[in-house]
């Protein structure tokens, strides 16, 4: 990257505080926001003041990020804090579908939450639900993980029971096995979770499907 270009990219973004108004929503939003998030959002804002910007592109005058906030502030608040950049269309679209679910990989640490959580004081019952539910989040990662873990731990009896069996191998599919595909939903980031505990028992097993490294978890 040149020093000219280096430096675009450095400047790329400014900082103006802007009518909420005068910003145009954009189309191509996907993230719908329900009440709860909307009264929370707002108490965050009255108790400790603006934390962050809304995102703006002035290439195609459309809001990216920061809609429920628009959405609170647009009647009775002059101006709101707005990051504005250019982008093309295309880079807008992937910011759009990037932002949030890049920063939803982050993964809970139940213990260093519950610290921080142990140490807030409000009177808000949005802010606290909000706490809350990401301290269950947190929690039903621990678990998930957990669980994984201890499915992964319990492959010695099972390693045996397959070595006895490939005596018997009559040549069909993998070590005599006949395979079948299974789909099934699963959310977004419990999918990540399990495909990294996945990979993990197949490089330790020397397996070379995801599926048997499943069965192997399950003691299948």
């Amino acid at each position: 990257m040149s020093g000219t270009q280096e430096q675009n990219v450095k400047h790329n973004l400014r900082l103006e505080w802007v009518d909420p108004t005068t910003l145009n929503e954009n189309p191509a939003n996907w993230r719908r926001h329900p009440e709860a998030q909307l009264h929370g959002v707002k108490d965050a804002i009255d108790e400790v003041g603006w934390a962050g910007a809304l995102l703006y592109n002035e290439a195609t005058e459309r809001l990216i990020d920061g809609h429920a906030r628009k959405r609170i502030f647009n009647n009775g608040v002059n101006e709101v804090p707005v990051l504005i950049g250019s982008w093309t269309e295309e880079q807008e679209r992937i910011i759009l579908a990037t932002l949030d679910p890049l920063a939803a990989m982050a993964k809970g640490d139940e213990v260093a939450l519950q610290n921080l959580i142990d140490n807030i004081e409000t009177d808000s019952k949005w802010l606290i639900s909000t706490v809350e539910s990401a301290l269950s989040e947190a929690q039903t990662d621990t678990a998930f993980i957990e669980e994984l873990t201890e499915a992964s731990g319990k492959v010695a009896e099972r390693k045996k029971r397959g070595a006895a069996a490939s005596a018997d191998d009559n040549g069909s599919g993998t070590n005599g096995v006949q395979f079948v595909t299974v789909s099934f939903a699963l959310p977004s980031d419990k999918r990540d979770i399990l495909i990294s505990q996945l990979n993990q028992v197949s490089a330790e097993h020397a397996v070379e499907t995801l599926g048997e490294a499943l069965c192997i978890m399950l003691e299948i």
